[in-house]
């Protein structure tokens, strides 16, 4: 029983060292990250963009510039669909297939291709849950140069590259 509860405290203490340890060395980080932008600062006359600092900076977002950009950056974190592939099905209808990349479902999908309105033969899922792909098969047999898939919420643009 003193065994245990010796070895328990052990244990605990060796897990809250390494826990010290952890947070010390992301503070450092931190704080280092810091200095480098103020050494910019003085030796550039301005605060250089996290971005640039070589190694890490690839790491950190791009940070909005205006409030127009914010409402934008977050609403595509909720609201985001892409095409992840367009291709032909054997009898050479368009198939597209769309991914739900944003945090929110999506429905009621409407495709244009080349402007043009497009009829959606198959059921693709609806409504299209947050990291869901589903396939539009359309009546669109012709070349085209421009996808647009809409939802109630989203959209996204896919332009054909030769």
């Amino acid at each position: 029983m003193v065994i245990s509860i010796i070895i328990g405290i052990l244990i605990l203490a060796i897990i809250i060292y390494t826990m010290i340890k952890i947070v010390k060395n992301i503070v450092m980080g931190i704080i280092l990250i810091f200095f480098a932008l103020i050494a910019g600062y003085l030796i550039l006359g301005s605060i250089p963009s996290p971005r640039s600092i070589p190694i890490i900076g690839s790491f950190f977002p791009q940070v909005p510039s205006s409030p127009f950009d914010l409402i934008t950056y977050i609403r595509r974190i909720f609201l985001n669909i892409e095409i992840e592939e367009v291709s032909r099905d054997s009898g050479n209808n368009l198939l597209i297939i769309v991914a739900n990349v944003g945090r929110l479902q999506l429905s009621n999908f409407t495709i244009y291709i080349d402007d043009n309105n497009t009829e959606i033969i198959n059921k693709p899922r609806d409504p299209l849950k947050s990291g869901q792909i589903t396939v539009i098969q359309t009546g669109w047999t012709e070349d085209f140069t421009k996808i647009l898939v809409q939802s109630s919420k989203a959209n996204v643009t896919y332009s054909k590259s030769d």
